[in-house]
């Protein structure tokens, strides 16, 4: 017995442990219990208690009593002074209807001389009945009132009274008006801590303490989060709903922003740089945007929609995120310089091998029957000094070797052959940069530079939120 009495008495404390420790922590308890005992006390003050049978409450009930009765006897001669005043003035009336009929057999003169005075005595008796039916009835009305409000309070303390007569009742009674202001004070506690255990549920430390754990244990209850599938769906629901978030910041953003206006102004004046190089944009099929950094990690997202005459797309291609390691962006991004390569196709698997793609992502491009080589070109925005560029402009046509004449200055140009000056320019790139990018009007890219720099002021791209070192 005395072992089962102790193993009881085990159980019972571990539970009290688990309820006090683990879920409430001890202080969230007397941080509730502090915040609202004064509430609680101010509640219970201003509830009424009820009234115990002792002397001065049966002492109440007979002056209630009284006053009720008086009440009914003036309700009663009220009646009564009313139905007297009311046969006075119809004996009144019948007198000076009488009157009236005896002032027939008189002569005319005096005949109407009298019927008009008894007109206008009859016109008086009838207002002063009126008058006094109505002041008869309202006061008949307010002792009514009255005396309906009285015998509510009456009954009031009655029931009150009824309800106090033996110990049982009396321990009802009061327990349970006790109880109408200290539920409130428990359901604001309970409330209180339902708050706080929001908040250290929702707590960096607290996640990271259960994550290291693997286990919440509560009540007895361990739920265990070691599940592989559980920390898969959790990782991928965060990672879905952190791209959201950025898509919608960066979108919301720079719909707001003059970018794109100053980005349209910037393609006139790349579109005359071809034209001047002997190159006629509008003659080919050709598409350009402009990426902008991401405040997250080492990405570039795209900030406007594609300007040209090919493959335009919508609304849609604006916020996607690219790495700063994959493609021609990338490399314009990394070497802060221009970037041409006449031709892109995956012969010897290029796109695997040179710019990053993998098995997946090259798959639309190995179902097509006869894929045609393209050409890409980027210019870097540089800010000044060492700082990251502000912007990456890409440029694509349809067809190799579209975006430059057939003689170029420089000479044949090739994506592999390095200019040798430590730039990391090859004689392509050079191409791009000095018979393109440097013919730009000043003024146009500064515009761009100063939308650019309002942006960068905004989401603060530079402060990165993920260290870009090993990814």
């Amino acid at each position: 017995m005395g072992g089962i009495l102790q193993e009881l008495g085990k159980k019972i404390g571990d539970f009290i442990r688990i309820w006090l420790v683990r879920i409430f922590n001890g202080w969230a308890l007397f941080l509730s219990f502090c915040v609202f005992l004064p509430i609680g006390f101010y509640i219970g003050y201003e509830v009424k208690q009820p009234s115990l049978v002792t002397a001065s409450t049966r002492q109440l009930l007979m002056d209630v009593d009284n006053i009720e009765k008086l009440l009914v006897d003036a309700q009663a001669k009220g009646a009564s002074g009313a139905t007297d005043a009311s046969e006075k003035l119809r004996s009144l009336k019948a007198d000076l209807v009488a009157i009236r009929t005896a002032a027939d057999n008189l002569p005319k003169a005096s005949r109407d001389d009298i019927r008009s005075k008894v007109d206008a005595s009859l016109k008086d008796a009838e207002a002063a009945d009126t008058a006094y039916y109505i002041t008869a009835r309202n006061f008949d009305q307010s002792l009514a009132a009255y005396l309906g409000d009285l015998r509510k309070q009456r009954q009031r303390i009655f029931n009150g009274a009824e309800a106090s007569k033996d110990v049982p009742s009396v321990l009802y009674d009061q327990l349970r008006r006790f109880l109408k202001w200290t539920g409130a004070v428990s359901f604001f506690c309970f409330f209180m801590l339902c708050v706080l255990l929001i908040l250290w549920l929702s707590s960096p430390s607290f996640r990271n303490t259960v994550a290291r754990s693997g286990s919440l244990s509560a009540f007895g209850v361990t739920i265990n989060f070691n599940d592989l599938q559980s920390v898969r769906a959790s990782i991928t629901a965060r990672e879905r709903a952190l791209g959201s978030d950025i898509v919608e910041t960066y979108t919301n953003t720079l719909k707001r922003s003059k970018l794109n206006a100053q980005f349209q102004n910037v393609m006139q004046e790349i579109v005359g740089a071809f034209r001047n190089a002997g190159v006629n944009l509008s003659a080919i099929p050709y598409r350009a945007t402009l990426f902008v950094p991401g405040f997250v990690g080492q990405e570039l997202i795209q900030a406007t929609r594609y300007s040209g005459n090919w493959r335009l797309g919508d609304e849609k291609v604006i916020g996607r995120r690219f790495s700063v390691r994959f493609g021609i962006i990338g490399k314009a991004w990394r070497l802060q310089g221009s970037q041409y390569f006449p031709k892109v196709e995956n012969g010897e698997k290029a796109l695997l091998r040179e710019w990053g793609f993998t098995q997946e992502e090259i798959m639309p491009h190995a179902a097509i029957a006869n894929p045609v080589a393209g050409c890409l070109m980027a210019f870097s925005i540089n800010d000044i000094g060492n700082a990251p560029p502000l912007g990456v402009i890409y440029l694509e046509a349809e067809g190799s070797d579209k975006l430059h004449p057939a003689n170029p200055p420089q000479g044949p140009l090739s994506a592999m052959n390095l200019v040798g000056d430590g730039s990391g320019m090859t004689t392509a790139d050079r191409f791009a940069d000095d018979e393109i990018w440097k013919k730009l009007s000043p003024s146009a890219l500064q515009k761009l530079k100063d939308q650019l720099i309002r942006l960068q002021t905004q989401l603060r791209w530079n402060d990165k939120i993920q260290d870009g070192v090993g990814r």
